[in-house]
């Protein structure tokens, strides 16, 4: 059965913003970077794991995909220290949300 935005041609919001935040998350997980928090450096499987535990308790309170990274992977919601993503390559760091683009950007 059809839903009813596959018959319009629409896609429904909440789930277009669910489909991003899904996105960002398989990214940070397969990411060649190494994520910075509490001043030690985490693989993007141990960051996966992280964020998206930090998801699950926010989850009914976060309308958007930018509002999901504003919420669980821009700063520590103990320290409030922000976090960094270090890119080997350059031998910097440079905050989340310069580093990850949404789907609609990697097309």
């Amino acid at each position: 059965m059809a839903q009813i935005g596959q018959m319009t041609g629409v896609e429904n919001p909440k789930l277009k913003e669910n489909r991003k935040i899904k996105f960002f998350l398989e990214r940070v997980k397969t990411s060649p970077y190494l994520f910075v928090g509490a001043g030690k450096q985490y693989s993007g499987q141990e960051a996966y794991a992280h964020l998206k535990m930090k998801y699950g308790f926010v989850r009914g309170r976060i309308q958007t995909a930018e509002e999901s990274i504003d919420h669980i992977a821009t700063r520590s919601s103990l320290s409030g220290k922000t976090y960094t993503v270090k890119i080997e390559e350059r031998g910097s760091a440079c905050q989340v949300h310069q580093s990850l683009s949404s789907p609609e950007q990697t097309t």
